[in-house]
């Protein structure tokens, strides 16, 4: 039986997996910018990041940190009394994101998580969340999922749906006008889409405040899940 997944395991767990990544995405250019000084070349400290950052090897080692997260995210949000499949969002927010840390290769980049492009809000809020994880206790007994926290747990879980359709509407929208882009110029695209390119620009608006009210919930569940009279204590030492 697998055993239940703790808050310090899990942001432990969490911190050994983004250390490692940084570790290639930071330590490896900085090592060869080094070696490459210490051997008379010119300066060539973007060659060298963009060695990591703008090739497959950045790409894949940024696939391989998303996809490390998806098992202890599940384990903890089941640990948590929560569906498991609510943590994939960790995951996927990051997914989401690539763009700030990679240029993504084979076509699979799309559009930021907001309108100037300057804030990587969607990692802000897998971190946010990430922490919420860390910090919320579970419960004593079987809970019923995101019922148990009331009114701040079908509100996360609302929220949770509205990010993970805003991010496949992008993707979606981002790809169709790839390939409108591609074609002749006399090529008129059809009417769907111009109304759907008008109401993305409103997508990207509301963004930013629906990731801000998933982290202003989730530390309400925090709160709420640290005040349940129900969780598991610690039994008192004999006298």
């Amino acid at each position: 039986m697998t055993a239940v997944l703790s808050g310090r395991s899990f942001g432990w767990q969490v911190v050994v997996r983004i250390g490692i990544f940084l570790t290639f995405l930071i330590g490896l250019p900085l090592t060869l910018y080094v070696l490459d000084r210490l051997n008379g070349a010119e300066d060539a400290a973007g060659e060298a990041v963009s060695l990591v950052t703008a090739t497959p090897f950045g790409f894949l080692l940024f696939l391989l940190l998303v996809a490390s997260l998806v098992r202890p995210s599940w384990r903890r949000m089941k640990a948590l009394g929560l569906p498991g499949w609510s943590g994939l969002v960790v995951p996927w927010l990051l997914f989401a994101d690539i763009s700030y840390i990679v240029s993504s290769q084979g076509g699979l980049g799309f559009s930021s998580s907001t309108l100037d492009g300057r804030i990587p809000l969607y990692a802000i809020t897998a971190l946010g969340l990430i922490l919420a994880m860390v910090c919320a206790r579970p419960p004593a007994e079987a809970s019923d999922g995101f019922l148990r926290l009331g009114l701040a747990g079908r509100i996360a879980a609302i929220l949770i749906a509205l990010i993970v359709l805003r991010i496949l509407f992008d993707f979606g929208m981002a790809r169709w006008l790839h390939s409108v882009l591609l074609q002749p110029e006399e090529y008129a695209p059809p009417a769907a889409f111009t109304i759907l390119m008008r109401s993305s620009y409103w997508t990207y608006m509301i963004g930013p405040y629906i990731c801000l009210m998933l982290l202003g919930v989730a530390s309400w569940c925090v709160i709420l899940s640290r005040r349940d009279p129900h969780l598991v204590t610690a039994p008192n030492p004999p006298e």
